[in-house]
């Protein structure tokens, strides 16, 4: 069984939360780091966006989409075939040898969801990957926030869980226990 270990699928995370923040110099820093690359000077952070935010764009757009063969069709095109607009781009970048695997998945997962013809919020299944955090933990939060009696206790919590959020963290209430070795 081939394993991706859990370093570098939060070096993905980081990418895919750049892309999703539609944060260029995040994406562009993320994809150097990552191996991705080689010459990052050579690589114009906008553009590198444009190209991971047309690749991924089935799970970046909000909202419901039904995926179709010939959307998939269309989406591989722009994103990867050698008409596409970023074909000299990719001709230079590389594929760091954790990543084959998981580019590789995504595709496939890509192709199957459009020949089922699937319909979903892919953006926000995906925002649930990039955070790392199950749903259950977003609606744990937000009850927390909403269930204090007073409006002041309210406002503390949602700073408290703005801040936490913004470190990566869970809020303290909503932590896990740390189980004894």
């Amino acid at each position: 069984m081939r394993v991706v270990d859990a370093d570098y699928l939060e070096t993905e995370r980081r990418i895919a939360r750049a892309a999703a923040a539609s944060d260029a110099e995040g994406i562009h820093a993320a994809l150097a780091a990552a191996g991705y690359l080689p010459d990052p000077r050579a690589f114009a952070p906008e553009r590198v966006l444009s190209q991971i935010r047309t690749a991924g764009e089935w799970y970046f757009t909000p909202g419901f989409r039904r995926l179709s063969p010939g959307y998939i069709a269309d989406l591989m095109e722009r994103s990867s075939s050698p008409r596409s607009d970023f074909y000299e781009e990719m001709r230079q970048e590389t594929v760091p040898p954790q990543a084959l695997l998981i580019r590789r998945m995504d595709g496939l997962v890509m192709a199957v969801l459009g020949e089922l013809r699937a319909g979903g919020d892919w953006a926000a299944l995906a925002a649930e990957y990039f955070d790392g955090r199950p749903p259950s933990y977003r609606r744990a939060a937000i009850h927390w926030v909403l269930s204090a009696k007073r409006e002041e206790t309210r406002e503390r919590r949602l700073a408290q869980l703005i801040e936490d959020s913004a470190k990566g963290v869970d809020v303290k209430p909503l932590r896990r226990p740390e189980r004894a070795a």
